[in-house]
C-alpha cells in the first residue's frame, strides 16, 4: 500500500524540523528530569506528578513520531494566496492555501484539503464558487485576487 504524502510548504517543513529539534533537545530532556523528580517522591501508584510526567512523555513521543512521518513522507507545495468576497455578506477576506499540517485559520492559513481550499483550486480571478462548509452551510464566494508565493 502506498504511503500518503503530506503536502507541506518549504517554510512549514523548516518549522517542523525546528520543532523536532526543540522536542529532542529541550522538551524530552525537561521531561526526563520531571520523571526523575517525581520518582524521588516515592510511591508511584498514587504519584500524580509521576503520572503527569509520563503522560507528557507519551505526548512528546507521539508528536515526534508524527513529525518524523511528515519529514519522511512529504511533498513540497507552493503556497497560494487568495482574496475572496463572501457574496452573502460582502465580507472580503485574504488567506493562504497551505498543507493540512500548516493550517491555522487564526493566521489566515487555510488547508488545501478544507472545503474552501478544495473549492478554489484550479479557479481563476472573477470565478464565483459555491461550496459546503464543515457545518453543512452552502457558501458562495467570488475570487477577487489569486497568486503564488515564492517557494
Amino acid at each position: 500500500m502506498a504511503q500518503h504524502l503530506h503536502q507541506i510548504t518549504a517554510q512549514g517543513l523548516e518549522e517542523l524540523k525546528k520543532e523536532k529539534e526543540h522536542i529532542l533537545t529541550v522538551d524530552i530532556e525537561a521531561n526526563k528530569i520531571a520523571i526523575q523528580e517525581a520518582r524521588a517522591l516515592g510511591d508511584l501508584s498514587e504519584n500524580s506528578e509521576y503520572s503527569a510526567a509520563k503522560e507528557e512523555q507519551a505526548k512528546l513521543n507521539a508528536r515526534l513520531a508524527e513529525i518524523e512521518d511528515i519529514l519522511k513522507y512529504h511533498e513540497i507545495i507552493r503556497e497560494e494566496w487568495l482574496k475572496v468576497e463572501f457574496t452573502e455578506t460582502g465580507l472580503v477576506k485574504s488567506f493562504q492555501l497551505v498543507g493540512i499540517t500548516e493550517a491555522d485559520p487564526e493566521d489566515n492559513k487555510v488547508s488545501k484539503e478544507s472545503p474552501i481550499g478544495k473549492a478554489v483550486q484550479g479557479r481563476k480571478i472573477g470565478d464565483i464558487v459555491t461550496y459546503t462548509s464543515g457545518t453543512g452551510k452552502k457558501i458562495t464566494i467570488k475570487i477577487l485576487e489569486k497568486g503564488k508565493l515564492k517557494a
